[in-house]
């Protein structure tokens, strides 16, 4: 019965925790270069099934499946694959020569038979509407899969032990020295660790079966699952930073000797190879790197090229090189590059090493060999100082055939293939780039669909630019108050007395009316059938809106008296297949009046601000005498639709004047107002757009559902920010890698390129950073539409085979690729080369302004958005836990009682309070909720003062004897009504509340008389109750003895709700057999009053949580750079005695800096947002200053986990490697 509200344990922050720091290091396992990357891509999936297991028990912990239902189906648990990984782990680590074949992946078929059974779990799931993990397949395959899961970790443990152990034994055997003996200890011990662990779920099992009688529930095994993660963590976390796991390059060379034939065979594999995948033409590449790219070890490979191609690792490179560099000397496409060019091209990164090379193998500087080629024919031989021939290569013929448009074709392709490589070569760097760009890009394009939608809401019907609805506005000190409720006599006058009005028409969905809701059936049928979506209508409001028709005549479908319209839909469930014109229906069990089908309309689409199913006529209705007369009732919508060419706003002034001197000023003065004229000029009618009524009603109380123009602008800006956080990161790590970018940029001016080109090539990166991001982010925009659906609660769909998709993707796509590639591009094209060259250009190592600006920007926005999050929910909390004044818990509302009739309800009333269970039972349609309770406002004064004093406003109810008891009101004067007291039960008393006792100035307020035209004795004064929304403040209310019998509220007593409802409905059976009994919770419907805040409570933690992680993408990315370009100084740090320690925290400090000056900027512009958004609630909790340090806290929390990473990492690495250049 309670409604879901967010909530995290210190269990979720812990599986939080290891799931970042688990998943940061599964990404460095399968990404980073090593020589054992093989073997850390099984440890990275290992580490991964963990991650996933975790992601499964956090957002079962939390309830996802309260608003993102089908979570459950994702597949997240690979338990089964968990043993196998570890062991092939084990097994690349000792026997890095091992080459997986097909047979081996018969290891991970058991993975079949898990996902299988997810397969069954998912289907249970779609018949029943349970998750996966509350099935019937799931409660009893589950223990199946652990014992399975168990098993099969114990086995592969114990083979990989055996692994080691066979590989020390071999190391003995060859007499290798001792010290490489114990490099694996650490692993050995870890996966012990890691095994006795495991063991550990059978004392779990044990306690549970022996002590639980296997009800132990999932929360007393967080403590396993945490160690595990850990666990596993820490053996990944170990392997990633050892310098070397892989014992490939110890092996002595005689124990792998590859026959004669074998090893020439292999030869001739490596030229084809190095030569077809182009890997000469990388400027870095080293004997380790294209091992690793052939999936070699570093020793197998240098023998290669020793023993059978008998030259050294660079002749061999080079030679490639200086082949490529003669085959591009020969083709004229390359003749507007400089030999240099062409040589850096080629893999060249020296301009000495490349002469000299090219000199030793040929025979000729490169400038010599260029000459020769004009002279001779083209002849070429590798060879050491041979005879190369000359190739022609006629620079004018060549200037005369190739055009502007291959050379811009040329040059188009060049840059496409740098930035291709660029990807490829920096791929971390890439990814955190793309993936930043792509979930940002995803973001906006939900809010984007959402923002659209909310702006196409009625502008289906074909006159939608000449449709109004009329709404007052009424001034009183100052006080604005707007409603669309107007006398039933306004729409014919104005259709009357002004001809510039084509059509007028009315709408009743009051339930106060008979509206609303219903139980209908045919007059064939017995059973009824309880429908929403019932209004009252004119005739011509289908003349106004052009509704389409499948059966009847639009003109007339509504024009005779007891006729009623319904849509299509409503038509198939009750006439399928039929034309259900001229047919029968009843509605609430009213024997005694009939009412006719006269058409069946369309479905109103869904984005129609009207969603009715059945309008029923008001031709010929009269809700009371002379109702449709009276110009003192307001209870009617009315629209018109105005005449083509008619100024809507001038409009307004004429009817506003002419309307209220004629009809209202009249009403007024007969009402005995003391200054008629003051009263009248309080009312202003305008005419509101359809079109508008949507996101403009904010402030109209109309009692519809319907967006708001502030919060569709609010999220346009959310999805904003988070494109530009997105953008930020591309400029920080665009810039902060600048230093990476200088020397290329300084070569590239020397031979010949200019800034444009420059400038060209970098936006060509940016272009195709954003076109892979929006590829990306549309497929996630489709993937995560449900959800988003879930949480802005709408039915939104890609639209996929709109014409418009394709040219806004693509124009968005390089949009925003040139406006994040723009200033990277002019910063690095801006480099001096003398200054480059001579290394006196200091780029990317030190604090940029800007950059720092940037960083700063990013988490500002993120902590306004965890600020904004935590006040939205702690507002909400204040909300559903205030005392307001009634008691809404353990209070079932039973629905559609008025069908039993006056005397049986009160009969069926009295057989409730009989049972067990039940406290009190009460009949009345007003409750102090929104849905499905009635309304009804009216004016008072003190008896006898009617025309000396100013009305004041309030509610009316109609309530019995037992509804003060059943709600927990309390009464702090008088009495509660009785039905032995006869003045009660003819209304000549009343029961007011605190609010109107002081409205009224009433001191002594038992015994007074009150009068709204109806004189009634107070009697009683209730405590002030919330009836109406925390938006607004308690209004006046009059109470008086009666019934409306639509429901029936019951209090139960605590205990067992389940039974309670049994026999609830076991007695409703006894007086309605043909109608199914339908109830709601009360405490339900209060939550749902404030549905919106929760909505938007749970879309302010999403986008905040998206541009956490895309502000902690750029701070990992930049603090990982940083700690590259000071590794030197790091290097000198450490061999001058610095600490571990010492080295993070100085890091770390620069970042942490930022962060907090993001604090300072962010917390006083939350304050005033969320000050301004707390004022549209009456009733509201400050802004408390633990929410600022709770914010802060996590913004800083988070960063230290960002960079400590990258710190901690920067500050374990061997000095060694760092200062060796030196």
């Amino acid at each position: 019965m309670n409604s879901y509200t967010f909530h995290i344990t210190l269990y979720d922050l812990a599986f939080l925790g290891t799931i970042f720091i688990g998943l940061g290091f599964a990404l460095l396992l399968g990404f980073t270069k090593r020589i054992n990357r093989a073997a850390n891509r099984f440890l990275g999936l290992a580490l991964a099934t963990i991650v996933l297991w975790m992601a499964w028990v956090l957002c079962i912990d939390i309830r996802l499946g309260t608003y993102f239902p089908r979570w459950s189906w994702l597949p997240l648990q690979f338990s089964l694959t968990l043993g196998p990984l570890i062991y092939f782990y084990v097994l690349k680590i000792t026997r890095p020569e091992y080459k997986l074949r097909w047979k081996d992946l018969l290891h991970f078929s058991p993975l079949l038979l898990q996902q299988g059974i997810l397969v069954l779990e998912i289907k249970e799931s779609i018949r029943t509407g349970a998750a996966t993990y509350d099935t019937l397949t799931f409660q009893q395959l589950s223990p199946v899969l652990h014992l399975a899961a168990f098993i099969s970790v114990i086995t592969y443990l114990y083979w990989s032990f055996k692994l080691i152990e066979r590989f020390y034994q071999q190391l003995k055997f060859n007499n290798v020295s001792d010290r490489y003996r114990y490099e694996l200890r650490w692993l050995h011990n870890l996966l012990i660790g890691f095994g006795l662990l495991w063991l550990l779920w059978v004392p779990f099992v044990a306690v549970s079966y022996f002590y639980y009688h296997n009800q132990l529930g999932i929360h007393a095994y967080y403590p396993l699952y945490l160690l595990l993660a850990i666990m596993m963590i820490w053996i990944a976390a170990s392997a990633f930073l050892k310098q070397e796991v892989s014992m490939s390059p110890i092996l002595p060379s005689f124990l792998k000797l590859s026959p004669p034939a074998e090893l020439k065979q292999k030869g001739i594999w490596l030229k084809k190879i190095v030569k077809t995948n182009l890997y000469y033409q990388n400027p870095e590449l080293c004997l380790s790197a294209l091992a690793e790219k052939l999936e070699l070890g570093p020793h197998e490979l240098s023998r290669i090229i020793n023993t059978v191609l008998k030259k050294s690792f660079n002749d061999f490179i080079n030679e490639f090189r200086v082949a490529d560099i003669v085959r591009k000397m020969q083709d004229p496409a390359y003749d507007h590059i400089t030999l240099l060019g062409i040589a850096f091209e080629s893999g060249f990164n020296s301009k000495t090493t490349y002469n000299r090379t090219f000199k030793q193998i040929t025979g000729k500087s490169p400038a010599e060999y260029k000459n020769d080629l004009k002279k001779e024919r083209p002849s070429y031989n590798m060879g050491r100082y041979p005879r190369f021939a000359a190739v022609i290569s006629n620079h004018e013929a060549t200037s005369k055939w190739s055009s502007g448009n291959l050379t811009r074709n040329y040059m188009f392709r060049n840059y496409f293939k740098i930035a291709v490589r660029q990807l490829r070569r920096q791929k971390m760097y890439a990814a955190i780039k793309i993936g930043g760009f792509a979930f940002s890009i995803a973001a906006c394009l939900l809010i984007a669909l959402y923002i659209h939608n909310e702006l196409s809401y009625d502008r289906s019907y074909p006159n939608a630019n000449r449709i109004f609805r009329v709404v007052m506005v009424y001034t009183d000190n100052g006080t604005v108050g707007k409603g669309p409720e107007w006398p039933a006599p306004l729409a014919k006058t104005l259709k009357k007395d002004f001809p510039q009005v084509e059509f007028a028409g009315r709408l009743m969905p009051n339930t106060l009316m008979g509206a609303g809701t219903a139980e209908l059936r045919r007059a064939d049928q017995v059973q009824n059938t309880y429908e929403e979506g019932i209004t009252f209508a004119d005739q011509s409001m289908l003349d106004i809106l052009k509704l389409p028709m499948v059966y009847g005549d639009r003109a007339q479908a509504l024009a005779s008296p007891h006729t009623v319209v319904m849509s299509r839909r409503k038509a198939d469930k009750y006439f399928p297949g039929q034309n259900p014109v001229g047919k029968l229906m009843y509605f609430n069990n009213d024997n005694s009046q009939a009412y006719t089908v006269g058409g069946v309309m369309e479905n109103f689409p869904a984005t129609s601000h009207l969603q009715y199913d059945f309008m029923v006529t008001l031709t010929g209705k009269e809700f009371w005498q002379g109702e449709q007369n009276n110009w003192g009732n307001f209870n009617y919508p009315t629209y018109v639709l105005l005449k083509q060419g008619i100024d809507a706003k001038a409009f307004e002034q004429k009817i506003t004047a002419e309307i209220v001197k004629k009809y209202f000023l009249p009403n007024i003065i007969k009402g005995g107002a003391k200054n008629p004229a003051q009263e009248a000029a309080k009312i202003h009618i305008t005419l509101q757009p359809v079109t508008d009524i949507n996101l403009y009603s904010y402030d109209i109380r109309d009692g519809l559902q319907h967006g708001d123009i502030r919060f569709t602008w609010l999220f346009g800006g959310v999805a904003a920010f988070i494109l530009i956080i997105a953008c930020i990161n591309f400029v920080n790590l665009a810039t902060a890698k600048s230093a990476n970018r200088a020397k290329e940029v300084g070569l590239r001016k020397v031979v010949g390129s200019n800034r444009n080109g420059l400038i060209k090539q970098f936006l060509t990166e940016s272009l195709l950073y954003s076109f892979l991001s929006f590829i990306i982010g549309l497929l996630l925009a489709w993937l995560l539409l449900p959800y988003f659906n879930s949480l802005a609660s709408k039915s939104l769909t890609m639209p996929w085979g709109e014409w418009w998709l394709l040219p806004v993707v693509l124009v968005s796509a390089a949009v925003v690729g040139i406006v994040a590639g723009l200033y990277p591009a002019f910063y690095l094209s801006g480099f001096k080369p003398v200054q480059v060259l001579k290394g006196t250009l200091s780029t990317g190592s030190k604090g940029s302004l800007l950059r720092n600006s940037l960083v700063v920007f990013q988490f500002t926005a993120s902590i306004m958005l965890i600020i904004g999050t935590m006040v939205i929910y702690n507002q909400m909390h204040y909300i559903l836990n205030q005392k307001v004044g009634f008691d809404k818990d353990q209070v079932v509302i039973v629905q559609g009682a008025n069908t039993l009739g006056y005397k049986n309800v009160r009969s069926f009333k009295t057989e409730l309070q009989k049972l067990a269970s039940v406290k009190s039972a009460s009949i009345s349609d007003y409750l102090p909720i929104e849905a499905g309770s009635k309304r009804n406002g009216d004016g008072f004064t003190i008896a006898g003062r009617e025309k000396l004093d100013a009305h004041v406003q309030g509610q009316l109810w109609q309530i019995d004897d037992t509804y003060l008891k059943t709600l927990g009101m309390k009464l702090v004067e008088g009495r509660n009504f009785s039905y032995d007291m006869s003045d009660d039960t003819a209304r000549k008393n009343v029961i007011i509340n605190q609010t109107m006792a002081k409205r009224l100035n009433l001191k002594h307020p038992i015994g007074a008389r009150i009068s709204d035209g109806n004189a009634g004795t107070v009697i009683g004064v209730v405590a002030d109750f919330n009836f109406d929304s925390m938006h607004r403040e308690i209004d006046p209310l009059v109470l008086y003895f009666g019934l409306s019998p639509s429901l029936v509220s019951i209090k139960v007593k605590g205990g067992d709700m389940k039974n309670a409802l049994q026999s609830i409905a076991a007695t409703w059976k006894q007086f309605a057999p043909n109608q199914p009994i339908r109830y709601t919770f009360m405490d339900e419907s209060f939550a749902n009053m404030y549905a919106d805040v929760q909505r938007m409570g749970h879309i302010f933690t999403t986008f905040a949580i998206l541009a956490i992680i895309i502000a902690c993408l750029g701070l990992f990315a930049l603090s990982a750079f940083m700690a590259e370009q000071r590794s030197k100084e790091i290097g000198i740090r450490k061999v001058l005695g610095a600490s571990v320690r010492g080295i993070t925290r100085l890091l770390s400090i620069d970042f942490l800096k930022l962060v907090a000056l993001a604090i300072l900027i962010a917390s006083p512009i939350a304050w005033w947002a969320m000050n301004k958004w707390l004022q549209g609630f009456v009733y509201h909790t400050p802004v408390q200053w633990w929410i600022f340090a709770a914010a802060g806290l996590a913004a800083i929390l988070i960063a230290l986990i960002t960079v400590s990473f990258q710190s901690i990492k920067a500050a374990l690495m061997n000095p060694v490697k760092s200062l060796k250049a030196e």
